[in-house]
């Protein structure tokens, strides 16, 4: 992480506040599997780590975002589940997600609680057509109206929880190079 942060310039501050952030995220990961949620649905889970990457996206900016959700998929991966049938379904999940993400907030300013919505669609629809894939078993995306909607209002509960964070939180001190949005 260090040497491809490096080639880019960025600075030692930026580089420990992504670790940081992709640490916090891991964590909170690794929690939210010991949470045992009451709805019986196979493969739902609350994403409760994507916090922080909604955090850092809507009160650093949205290279950051990129960063700590892809590093923390990879260190994620390499502590717990490998790099196998988890792993892609993750990758593609949040590929959709910070896609969506940044195209939302960057382009349409949309708010914090669309972006949060809206991803959370795209990531089930990208882990829905990952495992469509890599099981040759299509009529798997019929799946995708449950999960969709599950993960609608998990990302509803998520934006919620991200903007009483934001509005409690100092304004960000690089303000001259990144402007705060809520």
């Amino acid at each position: 992480m260090i040497l491809i942060c490096q080639m880019r310039n960025l600075s030692i501050e930026r580089i420990v506040r992504i670790a940081l952030f992709v640490a916090l995220a891991s964590v909170i990961h690794y929690f939210e599997n010991l949470i045992v949620i009451p709805i019986p649905i196979p493969g739902f889970k609350l994403g409760l780590a994507n916090i922080v990457g909604l955090f850092v996206l809507f009160y650093i900016d949205w290279k950051e975002y990129l960063a700590v959700t892809y590093f923390r998929i990879l260190l994620v991966s390499l502590i717990s589940t490998g790099f196998g049938t988890g792993f892609l379904l993750s990758f593609s999940g949040s590929t959709f997600a910070v896609i969506i993400s940044i195209i939302l907030y960057k382009f349409l300013k949309c708010s914090i609680y669309s972006v949060s919505i809206v991803s959370a669609l795209f990531h089930a629809t990208g882990q829905v057509l990952m495992y469509a894939l890599i099981s040759m078993q299509f009529y798997i995306i019929s799946y995708l109206a449950i999960l969709a909607l599950l993960s609608m209002l998990a990302g509803l509960l998520l934006s919620i929880i991200c903007r009483m964070l934001l509005v409690r939180m100092p304004p960000f001190k690089d303000r001259a190079r990144i402007k705060r949005r809520r």
